[in-house]
C-alpha cells in the first residue's frame, strides 16, 4: 500500500488536466470534422480490386457516382471517425467492395 501525502497529490493534479485537455480536443477534432477525408465532386475512387467509380454529386449523406461496368448509381454514405468516409458502391454484403475517402 502506497501513502501518498498531500503535496504529491497536487503535483499530481496539473498532470491530470492536461491529458484531459488533451483527450477533449482530440474529441471536438473527430467531431467537427476538421481533419476527417471527404469524397469530393469529380474526384475519382478505386476499390481494392480496381475497380474505379467517379463522383458525379454529393449530398450531406448520399454520392452520386459511375464505373466502367455500372451505370449512375446513387449509394449512401457511411462516416468512419477514425477514417473518413466510405461506401459500399455495389451495396452491403459479405466482400462487398468498399470506396474510401
Amino acid at each position: 500500500m502506497q501513502i501518498v501525502s498531500a503535496d504529491q497529490n497536487q503535483a499530481q493534479e496539473p498532470h491530470h488536466q492536461v491529458a484531459l485537455m488533451l483527450h477533449f480536443e482530440a474529441i471536438q477534432t473527430i467531431t467537427t470534422g476538421d481533419t476527417m477525408k471527404k469524397f469530393e465532386a469529380g474526384q475519382t475512387y478505386s476499390t481494392r480490386d480496381g475497380e474505379n467509380f467517379k463522383v458525379h454529386r454529393r449530398t450531406a449523406k448520399r454520392i452520386t457516382i459511375s464505373s466502367q461496368f455500372t451505370n449512375v448509381v446513387t449509394v449512401g454514405i457511411i462516416i468512419n471517425d477514425e477514417s473518413g468516409e466510405f461506401a459500399f458502391p455495389h451495396g452491403r454484403y459479405s466482400q462487398a467492395p468498399i470506396i474510401r475517402a
